[in-house]
């Protein structure tokens, strides 16, 4: 919890500071009717993962971005989460920012 509106944002703005800290934010997208029960809706979560290049070689070929990737593909793929159903794996992209 105390990573919570430091490191893991809820809401896609970042403050960029000197210290270059690695940051997930949490979004949600693209909203459907549930196929099966309208009264709910299907949408997609999105992590994005911030990590200044500096900081990806955790040595011994692990990247610090994959490797957080994975710990929150264990976490949430397959996982009933309450108000939310089921997660699935959809995929993942590579964000490509500038300084």
């Amino acid at each position: 919890m105390e990573l919570i509106h430091k490191h893991i944002k809820i809401v896609p703005k970042i403050n960029i500071i000197e210290d270059c800290p690695i940051y997930v934010i949490v979004s949600f997208d693209n909203f459907t009717p549930n196929a099966i029960n309208p009264e709910y809706r299907d949408c997609t979560v999105n992590f994005d993962i911030l990590c200044h290049p500096d900081h990806w070689n955790l040595g011994d070929f692990q990247l610090r971005p994959y490797k957080i990737a994975g710990e929150i593909d264990a976490l949430f793929n397959k996982k009933k989460m309450t108000g939310i159903g089921e997660l699935q794996f959809l995929g993942a992209n590579n964000l490509v920012l500038n300084d």
